[in-house]
């Protein structure tokens, strides 16, 4: 239910945007159907509203890696962000999190895909790049 209302303010948004919006739009959620849909919006907007909106996106550290650097790579800006304060105000805030983006820590596969990708990338960088001795 928290995801449809959420997508349901998003969609309200993006569609009321026209060439006179000024206006920062930060899209902050660790659920990849909320992010498929606001790129959905997005997409259907002309250039020019696109430009004139300053769009980002948001995830705690941590969380959803995998959408921020597909965002990313798709040069969207992205925020991670992290919580700070006294710990009786922080834990409960996390547990909230955790409970509302079950989802996102459920499905980790994307994540351990792009982690054997980077670990794969970097090793074979370094071995190839590395000085042969004579």
């Amino acid at each position: 239910q928290t995801h449809d209302h959420y997508n349901q303010v998003i969609n309200t948004v993006l569609e009321h945007a026209t060439q006179e919006t000024k206006a920062g739009v930060v899209i902050a959620t660790h659920n990849q159907e909320s992010v498929e849909l606001a790129l959905e919006h997005l997409q259907n907007l002309s250039p020019e509203v696109r430009k004139q909106m300053q769009i980002c996106f948001a995830q705690l550290l941590g969380m959803a890696d995998h959408l921020s650097l597909t965002l990313a790579d798709s040069g969207y800006q992205v925020h991670k962000y992290v919580p700070y304060g006294p710990i009786e105000l922080v834990m409960p805030y996390l547990l909230r999190r955790l409970q509302e983006n079950s989802t996102a820590f459920g499905n980790v596969q994307p994540e351990r895909k792009l982690i054997r990708k980077e670990l794969s990338r970097r090793w074979f960088g370094w071995v190839w790049k590395r000085p042969v001795a004579a």
